[in-house]
Order: structure tokens, then sequence, then C-alpha cells
């Protein structure tokens, strides 16, 4: 009864982490970089809520406290390392695992590296081996895997589309999105397209302007990518309306962008048939039509 009890548990404890995206390592990418508070926010209510429990835990002598001691700066360190690199901690590899992220299989094995390594009592060749360990292994692993357009992308208005930002170089795209990429033969400007299955449209694409993104924006609605709002593609239009003032409206033919602009930034949301289809971020001036 106890192992079904730890079971359904656990299966719980699964989707609560995949429906507050815990395991989306874009989400996770977008919180390191600053972009997003929403991860920041649940910290916060959750150190609120374990510091009123760990109280009440003491004054019941549940718990007794533990003093500051090097080992737990150093495994702070160690811990923000790896979530940095394998866009994972410890509690969303099995979930990560169970949504299709290859990745998740490498920090799970340094996972499990680093207990034996521990419970064995080499302490000292733990503390060396398993960040060693884990750090080649993801790099293998996980940067080229990473190394792709994000599948639900975030739109920083007058910031960033997917992770990249206007003005950044080729080297830097590459480095975020890739180096596969295809390009356009009959565009003005130098131009990238970024696909998420060979010969499917879906995706990504950038334009340079002398060496430098002037325009990013996405290809035929794929699935998962929304604003720092939470507006997501295939949206109704109405919603976009109601949360952002101020848009100008360019025809491009068979679907409007409706620009919102800031500064020298353009923010586009393209509509198609009554729904968001797309967004794209350009330098202010840049034909917002695609």
């Amino acid at each position: 009864m106890k192992r079904v009890t730890a079971a359904l548990l656990g299966v719980a404890f699964g989707f609560v982490l995949s429906w507050t995206q815990l395991t989306s390592p874009d989400r996770i990418r977008s919180m390191l970089l600053l972009e997003d508070t929403y991860y920041y926010l649940m910290m916060a209510t959750a150190v609120v809520i374990g510091t009123v429990g760990v109280r009440a835990l003491r004054r019941r002598r549940t718990v007794t406290a533990s003093p500051l001691a090097r080992r737990h700066v150093t495994g702070s360190v160690l811990f923000g390392i790896g979530w940095a690199v394998t866009n994972a901690c410890p509690g969303p590899i099995a979930a990560q695992i169970g949504q299709g992220t290859a990745w998740a299989l490498v920090t799970l094995a340094g996972f499990f590296l680093g207990a034996r390594l521990h419970a064995a009592g080499e302490r000292r060749r733990a503390a060396l081996l398993v960040p060693l360990a884990g750090l080649v292994a993801a790099l293998l692993v996980v940067a080229p895997a990473g190394a792709a357009p994000p599948k639900q992308g975030v739109l920083v208005p007058g910031q960033s589309l997917g992770g990249l930002r206007l003005g950044a170089t080729k080297a830097q795209v590459a480095a975020a999105w890739g180096p596969r990429h295809g390009s356009c033969r009959d565009c003005r400007e130098e131009t990238w397209y970024f696909n998420y299955t060979p010969f499917q449209p879906q995706g990504a694409g950038v334009s340079f302007r002398k060496g430098r993104v002037a325009a990013l924006f996405t290809l035929w609605k794929p699935e998962g990518w929304r604003t720092r709002s939470g507006l997501r593609l295939a949206d109704p239009d109405p919603l976009l309306f109601a949360l952002h003032d101020g848009l100008r409206r360019t025809d491009c033919g068979p679907y409007d962008a409706q620009v919102l602009r800031r500064e020298s930034t353009d923010t586009v949301f393209y509509v198609y048939d009554d729904e968001i289809w797309g967004f794209g971020l350009t330098t202010a001036g840049v034909d917002p039509c695609r």
C-alpha cells in the first residue's frame, strides 16, 4: 500500500511540475537571463511557506538547526552551475524524461553517479569528479541538443524573442539556435530559417543588416510560443488588443502585422484569420511583413 501511495504521489508531483512549467528548459533559461520573473515569484512563495513550516517543526523539536558550513556554499554553487547547464534540478528529471527531453537522461546519470560516490564515502573525489563529469556530459549532449530554436519560445516585447536580441551577431545566433539553417534566396536582407523538422514550415527566422540581427520572427505558428504576459500563438486577436494598447496595423496581404513600438524597437504580432499567427521583433523602421 505504501508503494502505491508513493507512486500516486509521484505521478501527482510530476503532473504539477509539468503544469507549472518547472520542467521547461526555455522557462528556466528565461529566468537565468533575468527575462522572466515567474520562477522568482514562485521561489519567494516557497521560501515564505518553508520558513513558516520549519519554524513550526523546530518548536516541536521535530527538526534541528544546522549551522552554515562551507559545504552548503559549495553545494549551492555546484547546484546553480548544474541547473544552468542542464536546465533541470533533481525534482523535474523524471518529468522531463516523461516529456521526451532526451538530455534529462544525462542529468539522471550524473545524479546517480554523484549519489554513488557520496555513498562510498569519496567526498573529495565526488567534489571533483561529479561536477566535471556532469559538465562534460552536458556539453557533449545538451549543447548540441539545445542549439536549436526553443520549442516553446518566449517573446519579451521590446527585448528578445526565443532568447535572442536584436543586434546579435551571426555567431551568437548560431550558438543559440544552431548552425543548421536554410537561407532565403528572394529576401532583400540576408535571412536564415530555422525549421524544427526538415521540409516543414514551423520554426523561427532571423534577418540581418550589416552582419547584425535586425529582425526576429516565428514561422507558421509554432506550437507553445507565448509572450511574457501569457499571450500564446493561436489565441484569438481580441485578447491581443486587450493586453496591448497603441498597436499600429500594417497590411501584409493575406495577414496583418500589429506593431507595438517602444523607442527603437518594434514588437510585431502577426494576425491571420482572427488568430495570433506569429511573433516578431524588429528594429524600428524595418518592414514588419515577412
